[in-house]
């Protein structure tokens, strides 16, 4: 039996700290930020600490601005997790994250 898609909504408040300086006049959401939010929705989603250990693939879209609201959308089973946040009907990011418990 395979799990349903979890999906969670994503915010990032312009008074983030990795916002500043990314882009001063021009903020972007840092893909940083979006791979820990990530890692965080997984945590949730499985019901336990989890740690990234590898990247097979992700592709960064479109940017995120500071305020805009995202989906997050995490399919699949551990180890191997695939990630999508959209925003507006467009794909922000998508790929696939390596999992350790």
């Amino acid at each position: 039996m395979t799990r349903p898609d979890y999906r969670e909504q994503l915010l990032i408040d312009a008074d983030h700290p990795a916002l500043a300086g990314h882009f001063p006049g021009n903020p972007v959401v840092p893909g940083v930020v979006l791979l820990d939010a990530c890692q965080e929705a997984c945590a949730r989603m499985l019901g336990c600490p989890v740690r990234v250990v590898g990247l097979p693939r992700v592709k960064f879209l479109r940017a995120l601005r500071p305020g805009e609201r995202a989906e997050l959308v995490l399919t699949g089973e551990p180890p191997r997790i695939g990630l999508r946040i959209v925003c507006s009907g467009q794909t922000v990011a998508s790929g696939e994250l390596e999992l350790a418990r």
